[in-house]
């Protein structure tokens, strides 16, 4: 286990952890997406994610509507999510050109 490996399990709290016995088991519970790990892809994808989220937020300062990001969500007021969802909807397939695999959910 080199330093890295050891100061990322110490900060989650786990200590005597056999690193290639979890990342065997993490594959195997992921095997759909098994390949793309270490490959770059969450990067790419955090890239994405941060450009929708960024035209949602330049659409939101436009209409003056408080909006806060966190993570792959927005809150609102009520009176404005409709119409982020439409924000979003948009922001989406501006970056990724396609929306087949977009699903909003609302809570209130």
């Amino acid at each position: 286990m080199d330093d890295l490996q050891l100061s990322v399990l110490t900060l989650c709290g786990l200590k005597d952890v056999k690193v290639d016995l979890l990342f065997k088991k993490i594959r195997s519970k992921h095997s759909a997406i098994k390949e793309h790990f270490f490959s770059g892809a969450g990067v790419w994808l955090q890239k994405m994610e941060g450009d929708i989220f960024t035209k949602v937020i330049e659409r939101c300062i436009e209409k003056d509507y408080p909006v806060l990001i966190i993570h792959d969500s927005c809150r609102a007021d009520v009176r404005y999510i409709k119409e982020i969802g439409e924000f979003l909807t948009t922001a989406w397939f501006e970056v990724v050109g396609d929306v087949s695999n977009l699903k909003l959910e609302y809570e209130f």
